[in-house]
């Protein structure tokens, strides 16, 4: 069967995710598989041989100025937005006229599919759904956090989560009550991401859900990028007796983090490696305990790390607990403090705030979490669900079956 696969090619977490449940889909089961987006992470797919097409896609700036804000937006742009990212699915399927729409976070597929009469399959995360079971602390640098306080921030969050993703559903609600379509997406934007088959990127401990979770909604584990790139030329050089910090941000984190490191580590008693992930990062002269790569396999890079810092990214989380290894994270925006408050109440890492003593605050956590074993075991647990659940080995075959059903 012909699946298309949707997905923000601005972010690497949404192409990559996408791309590895597809590589089983092509590779094992014989599927035909196109992907469409627009940005900078699509000639991944193009690289593992697939046939790329153009979609509409929010700018990657006006995306991350949404994530870090997590209010209201204005709802003339939203709306134009909503309506350019349907048309442009619609033009895309046209071309293709797919068995199946597969989308990672490609919020505009549950109508456009509907609209086309094909199935649509979403890959999320738990805390993107209605079935999240966890309550929510203040976020760090948020807007009502700043104003009110973390006590009453906490308190609130439920009221301002309802009432956000409620009002940015509002053009989805209205184009489906203007084009006769079923009123059943108008429960909020969570509503609005989930499928026909909901597959989640999670293990039940990291993202718990209610016990009232539809059949459609599975879990898969999380689905982790293995590019096929060799280990970096000084991989085998790395002292095992050094502590090793492992720094990664994603395509999503601050790229003066990077800088900002490797003046306060460099030089320390630490061995330091970092990947950059495409930001643009500028580091005239590296240190000597430092290890830079732009891209490099996480997996392997964990194996050499006794603690991974990073931007509370899902998929440099999961990286680093699929290698049993703790995270310390500093959140560049919500949806990255929501995977660090579940680190931290799972007790496999530590959150830390927005404050101008960071690196102080980086550097008492890195040491906390040497010389605590709690950190450790607390993140094996986690390595031995993510192993059982499969990530996209379990996608793929979900989705086969219910291509072939």
């Amino acid at each position: 069967m012909r699946v298309l696969a949707f997905a923000d090619a601005n972010f690497l977490a949404h192409v990559s995710r996408a791309l590895e449940v597809c590589k089983v889909l092509r590779d094992k089961h014989g599927h035909e598989v196109v992907f469409a987006g627009d940005g900078h992470f699509l000639k991944l797919a193009r690289q593992a041989g697939f046939v790329t097409d153009t979609v509409f896609t929010v700018p990657r700036a006006a995306s991350l100025k949404l994530a870090n804000r997590a209010t209201l937006v204005r709802y003339s742009w939203w709306k134009d937005m909503m309506l350019r990212s349907v048309q442009s699915d619609l033009e895309v399927i046209h071309r293709h006229r797919p068995d199946v729409v597969l989308g990672d976070m490609h919020w505009s597929l549950s109508i456009s599919a509907e609209v086309a009469k094909i199935p649509y399959i979403s890959i999320t995360n738990a805390h993107w759904t209605s079935y999240f079971a966890l309550p929510l602390k203040a976020f760090h640098g948020h807007i009502m956090t700043r104003f009110v306080g973390e006590q009453l921030a906490s308190a609130l969050i439920p009221a301002l989560k309802a009432t956000a993703t409620r009002y940015w559903s509002l053009p989805y609600w209205k184009y489906r009550r203007d084009h006769g379509l079923p009123m059943r997406h108008c429960d909020g934007l969570l509503e609005v991401i989930q499928g026909d088959l909901t597959l989640l990127a999670d293990v039940p401990e990291y993202g718990p859900t209610v016990a009232a979770r539809p059949p459609h909604v599975h879990y898969v584990g999380p689905i982790l990028w293995e590019p096929d790139i060799p280990d970096p030329v000084w991989y085998d050089r790395l002292d095992p007796d050094k502590p090793t910090l492992y720094i990664t941000m994603g395509s999503t984190g601050d790229p003066l983090f990077f800088e900002k490191a490797t003046r306060y580590f460099g030089g320390s008693r630490y061995q330091v490696i970092m990947t950059t992930g495409g930001l643009s990062v500028d580091i005239p002269e590296v240190p000597d305990n430092f290890f830079i790569e732009e891209f490099a396999r996480g997996d392997r890079l964990v194996e050499k790390a006794d603690v991974v810092i990073n931007h509370g990214g899902n998929g440099s989380i999961y990286q680093a607990l699929a290698g049993g290894v703790p995270v310390i994270g500093a959140p560049y925006h919500v949806d990255q403090d929501v995977n660090l408050q579940i680190v931290e109440r799972l007790g496999c890492g530590i959150r830390l705030g927005s404050d101008r003593n960071l690196f102080a605050a980086l550097e008492r956590a890195i040491e906390d979490v040497l010389t605590n074993t709690k950190y450790r075991r607390a993140a094996g647990v986690l390595q031995k669900s993510i192993h059982e659940h499969g990530g996209a080995t379990r996608a793929a075959g979900i989705i086969d079956a219910y291509l072939r059903s």
